[in-house]
């Protein structure tokens, strides 16, 4: 509610704990119902000089190592998100490949953010992160608790036991790190069960998956074709080009006093070879030299 005396009092964004604008006006002060606004960018548009003075004086090159946790804050990955869901509004599924560091994990992310609004029909999203996961009872479990199936006496449902629960849901399933099957624990049946609830015209699974190599280079074990082969259409993360790499510097760099070279910024898309946590550390470096 917005009460008498807060015009001009600052706007939060509850997401990024940054503020967004001013308040102008209350819609009314006797109801709980709001009131209205000037965004910041408006406030710039006007009052130039205020961008200078607000300037970001943190290292704004961050996280460093961490996958992104939040769309907004993800760069030049917007292309291959729309392709993922376009994938899976026709019915199918995605095999997101790329080398390791390249944004996998953040591209699940944000995947996982935007289904709600995407997905022209509602699934619940499940993520799994199969670096927590070490064999076949353990990817049940988790999946079952994620979904909220109740295990009793902590042994999950396999087999049939858990088609016959898992069939009464309709889930986008997201797993980071497929290769990461390919370990002793876990075994070809479960494979062949995860590609038999994504095979059909309404599938308990829509799948979203992770890996660092093509699935023709994956699961030898599986018999002649990959599990996730023929189910899975393969979308490559390729490396930032020079341009993506410009830009991105670009706009981390807009509010601070602080510019790179364009001798600088040649160097760091020759250095990183597009990889973006390369960049991101390169970037973090320089930034720190300069301030």
């Amino acid at each position: 509610m917005v009460k008498n005396g807060q015009s001009g009092s600052a706007l939060l964004n509850l997401r990024t704990n940054k503020v967004c604008g001013l308040i102008i006006i209350s819609l009314d002060t006797r109801q709980d119902i709001g009131g209205r606004g000037v965004p910041v960018s408006v406030i710039y548009e006007y009052f130039p000089e205020l961008r200078k003075l607000q300037a970001v004086k943190e290292n704004p090159f961050i996280p460093l190592t961490e996958p992104i946790k939040i769309y907004q804050d993800l760069f030049g990955r917007d292309e291959i998100i729309e392709g993922i869901f376009d994938i899976l509004n026709a019915g199918g599924s995605v095999a997101l490949v790329g080398e390791i560091k390249t944004g996998k994990t953040s591209t699940l992310k944000a995947v996982q953010e935007l289904a709600i609004d995407k997905l022209s029909k509602k699934r619940k999203v499940v993520y799994l992160d199969l670096g927590n996961i070490f064999e076949d009872n353990d990817f049940y479990f988790a999946l079952c608790d994620e979904v909220g199936i109740n295990v009793e006496n902590v042994q999950p449902p396999t087999g049939y036991l858990f088609f016959r629960e898992i069939r009464k849901y309709r889930i986008l399933l997201l797993l980071d790190g497929i290769e990461q099957m390919t370990w002793v624990g876990f075994t070809a049946p479960l494979r062949s069960q995860i590609r038999s609830l994504a095979n059909d015209s309404d599938p308990p699974f829509r799948l979203v998956v992770a890996a660092n190599k093509p699935l023709t280079q994956l699961f030898a074990d599986s018999g002649q074709d990959s599990p996730f082969e023929g189910i899975c259409q393969e979308l490559f993360l390729n490396p930032w080009n020079a341009t993506i790499i410009e830009d991105f510097i670009t706009l981390r760099l807009s509010q601070t006093n602080i510019q790179f070279s364009e001798e600088e910024v040649k160097i760091i898309i020759n250095d990183s070879q597009g990889n973006p946590q390369k960049v991101m550390q390169y970037c973090y470096e320089l930034y720190k030299s300069k301030s």
